[in-house]
């Protein structure tokens, strides 16, 4: 057991905004700690980790059983150092081949310029004050760091847009990609005549039980249909 223990004690802080690394600069036996506390957000590292929530067991556990070999003797103490490496590496071996590769994805707070970043931060901090003081300034405070927000998140998507839409080409097809959607069909929820002579166009007046069935109360997509096929059949017998 460590004579000495080092930890720290905070309370309302972050855990984004606090970093805490071991110091192993030191010659002494007592390895020290260090505690990093900042105002901004400190982006960490992903830890990595042997296994995922797609790791499949069933393979993870057949490459165990048809691989170990138990062929090592316990005698000495070299030989139970390399039984311990021989299992650690085939752990390691069968967590790597049944577990697949992670695909990187989008970190929206890289995404973030950095100065909407310290706006949003101060958006925080503000809105934290007014909660608790219910200050008439801090609120005047918190609205105008609301509006510069909306304001530096609506520049930065226009410029985004504004990128993509340099970036699109005929050569690989990336224009014909983005206008795709353009060429889908709109589907049209036509009105339907009431018994007033007005046309109903939300779902409460459509759904009213005084509506009629009869033809002249249909959409009035269906009647010119309709109308259509009559002269159609008239000019053709």
């Amino acid at each position: 057991m460590p004579d000495l223990l080092d930890f720290f004690i905070y309370k309302s802080i972050a855990t984004n905004c606090i970093q805490i690394e071991t110091n192993w600069d030191l010659s002494s036996d007592h390895t020290c700690i260090i505690a990093t506390l900042s105002t901004h957000t400190i982006h960490k590292p992903k830890t990595p980790r042997l296994t995922s929530p797609k790791t499949e067991w069933s393979a993870f556990r057949t490459h165990i059983v048809a691989s170990t070999k138990l062929i090592i003797k316990l005698k000495q103490p070299d030989d139970i150092d390399e039984a311990v490496n021989y299992i650690t590496c085939l752990i390691q071996e069968a967590a790597w081949r049944s577990t697949p590769a992670e695909v990187p994805g989008k970190d929206p707070i890289s995404l973030t310029p950095p100065h909407s970043r310290e706006i949003w931060t101060e958006k925080r901090r503000a809105r934290n004050r007014w909660q608790r003081n219910r200050n008439p300034i801090d609120k005047r405070v918190y609205n105008q760091l609301t509006r510069q927000l909306k304001a530096a998140l609506q520049d930065t998507r226009k410029a985004t847009f504004g990128t993509y839409i340099n970036t699109l080409s005929k050569e690989d097809h990336t224009i014909w990609k983005a206008t795709k959607q353009f060429k889908k069909p709109i589907t049209h929820v036509h009105p339907i005549l009431q018994e007033d002579g007005n046309w109903g166009k939300k779902t409460r007046k459509k759904l009213h039980p005084s509506l009629s069935t009869s033809p002249k109360y249909l959409p009035l997509r269906r009647q010119t249909t309709t109308i259509a096929i009559s002269k159609i059949s008239s000019k053709h017998p």
